[in-house]
């Protein structure tokens, strides 16, 4: 799997824009959203499933969001929904080839994506 760090580096700011932050201890966050990347992550019978390798902050406050509102497992099938593109959601759902064992592993890089815990990425992720 080609890998890239799934936070992209703060973008420079001209320094008297910079000074003017810290002395108004106000936070600005950029204008236009980071395009959506994705990578494959699985294969079922030889069909690759990518998943998002950059989500978004809100994202994450969703998955919160909704964990503190419905519970875990409700928070988590929706982040799952999300992260995984081109029907990997589905195809985890009715192919009978997926063992818990293969399942749990997807569940763990999924949540450690959308958490931004770098422990569960895959090694060529980290070494981006």
């Amino acid at each position: 799997m080609t890998a890239q760090n799934a936070r992209k580096a703060p973008r420079a700011r001209p320094a008297e824009e910079n000074t003017a932050d810290l002395a108004d201890s106000v936070l600005r966050f950029g204008d236009e959203p980071e395009e959506p990347r994705y990578e494959e992550l699985f294969k079922i019978r030889g069909t690759p499933y990518k998943v998002l390798v950059n989500p978004s902050g809100s994202m994450m406050l969703k998955y919160f969001d909704l964990f503190r509102k419905r519970g875990s497992n409700p928070a988590f099938s929706w982040a799952l929904e999300q992260m995984l593109s081109d029907g990997g959601y589905e195809a985890l759902l009715s192919d009978d080839a997926v063992s818990k064992d293969d399942f749990r592993q997807v569940a763990d890089l999924v949540l450690g994506i959308l958490l931004g815990n770098p422990e569960t990425l895959p090694k060529s992720r980290k070494s981006s």
